[in-house]
C-alpha cells in the first residue's frame, strides 16, 4: 500500500449509536462467553437487520424479481462492483435546506456539471454523493436523533438525495456503485424510487458513509467489502478510501 493514504468511511456500529434504521429491531450485542467462565475467551452474539451501520442494498431488497432480471444476490456480487475509481459529487450546500417531509434533490443537471469540470462519469466508477449528513448526525443521544428519528417525526429537514433524473444518468453511464453518507440512497419522500432505478441497473448502493470529505472529487479508489452472505438484502461491511499520496 505503499503511495496510498487509507481513509476509514465507515460509521462505528454501537447500541447507542444510530445504526438501525428507526422502528426495526434495536442492536444486541450479547455476551455469550466471558474471561471468567471455562471457556476462558471472550465472545458476543450480534442481532440486527442487515442494514446495520455502513451496507449495501441488495436487488433483493427492492426488486422481488431481482432473480428473474439477472441481478446479483448479496452472496455473487464480482469484486469488480465494490473496489472502482471514486467519483464525489459534492452537495453539501443543500443540507438544511429542505421543508420537513422532502429531501432536497441533486439533478442530473448538477451531475453534467461535474463531467464538465472533471470528465464523463465512466462505466465502473462509484460514485459517492457527499451531503456531510453522517458527519453532522451520526452521534450518541441525544444529538444522534438529528441522524433519522428526527426527520421521521417531521422535526427536520431530510437529508439531500439524487433525482430520478440523476439516477437514470447514473444508471446510463454504467457506473458499478454508488454511496452515501446518509441513511438511505433514496429520499425521504419517495424512498423507493432512486433504489429501484439504480438497482434494476446493477448497480451497488452503499449507505451510511461517512467522512467522504476526506476524498478528493476524483483520483482515489473506493472498497467497500461487505460479508458473503447468502440469501439477503444487502449485509454490513467495511468502506475505505485509498488516496495517491
Amino acid at each position: 500500500m505503499r503511495g496510498f493514504r487509507l481513509v476509514d468511511l465507515s460509521v462505528t456500529i454501537a447500541p447507542e449509536l444510530p445504526a438501525i434504521w428507526p422502528g426495526n429491531p434495536e442492536l444486541r450485542l450479547d455476551t455469550l462467553y466471558d474471561y471468567d467462565g471455562a471457556e476462558g475467551v471472550f465472545n458476543r452474539l450480534i442481532a440486527a437487520d442487515e442494514h446495520v451501520g455502513t451496507h449495501w442494498d441488495a436487488p433483493a431488497h427492492f426488486l422481488a424479481d431481482y432473480a428473474q432480471r439477472g441481478l446479483f444476490a448479496t452472496e455473487d456480487v464480482p469484486l469488480e462492483r465494490l473496489v472502482a475509481p471514486a467519483v464525489v459529487v459534492d452537495a453539501t450546500d443543500l443540507r438544511g435546506v429542505a421543508t420537513p417531509g422532502r429531501s432536497p434533490r441533486v439533478g442530473a443537471e448538477r451531475l453534467a456539471a461535474v463531467e464538465r469540470e472533471q470528465g464523463r462519469l465512466q462505466p465502473g466508477d462509484a460514485v459517492l454523493l457527499r451531503t456531510g449528513w453522517s458527519d453532522d448526525h451520526y452521534r450518541r443521544p441525544p444529538a444522534g436523533r438529528g441522524f433519522a428519528e428526527a426527520v421521521i417525526a417531521g422535526e427536520a429537514p431530510p437529508w439531500p438525495a439524487f433525482g430520478d433524473d440523476a439516477c437514470r444518468l447514473l444508471a446510463e453511464r454504467g457506473i458499478a456503485l454508488a454511496g452515501f453518507d446518509a441513511p438511505s440512497a433514496g429520499a425521504f419522500d419517495d424512498v423507493a424510487a432512486g433504489h429501484r432505478i439504480l438497482l434494476a441497473a446493477n448497480v451497488v448502493l452503499v449507505e451510511n458513509l461517512t467522512g467522504l470529505g476526506a476524498l478528493p472529487v476524483r483520483g482515489a479508489t473506493f472498497a467497500f467489502l461487505p460479508l458473503k452472505l447468502a440469501g439477503g438484502s444487502g449485509a454490513p461491511g467495511r468502506a475505505i478510501g485509498l488516496v495517491p499520496a
